[in-house]
């Protein structure tokens, strides 16, 4: 499958993608276009594609698979570093309400204690 037939397959599940895609129908060049898409969706790992779309078309490489493989697993690194690094900050997030509704457990047992020894 060639590259613009792949992109073409990826456009079904993204809007910007389609976007792009109906850009090089409508004559815009491959690499301005897949240049324009980096862009706009903002995300470092779609600029990175777009580059090797790009490098892809203006070299040719055979190695774009390997690059993608590479782009995908790291990525995916990405993710679950970014993961776990959400779910540290929300168990500190939780730390303060724990503690308080320890002080509050707390004293609802020592105040009963306490009022029946008469003190």
């Amino acid at each position: 499958m060639c590259i613009r037939s792949a992109f073409a397959r990826v456009c079904e599940s993204c809007e910007t993608a389609l976007y792009a895609y109906r850009g090089t129908e409508a004559g815009v060049p491959e690499s301005v276009a897949y240049e324009h898409f980096g862009k706009r969706t903002g995300l470092q790992s779609y600029v990175k594609l777009a580059a090797l779309l790009n490098q892809n078309l203006k070299r040719g490489t055979g190695t774009l698979f390997l690059r993608l493989e590479e782009e995908a697993l790291q990525s995916s690194q990405e993710r679950i570093q970014n993961g776990k690094k959400l779910g540290e900050e929300a168990g500190t997030k939780l730390l303060i309400p724990m503690v308080l509704m320890l002080g509050v457990v707390m004293l609802m047992i020592m105040i009963p204690a306490f009022t029946g020894l008469g003190i």
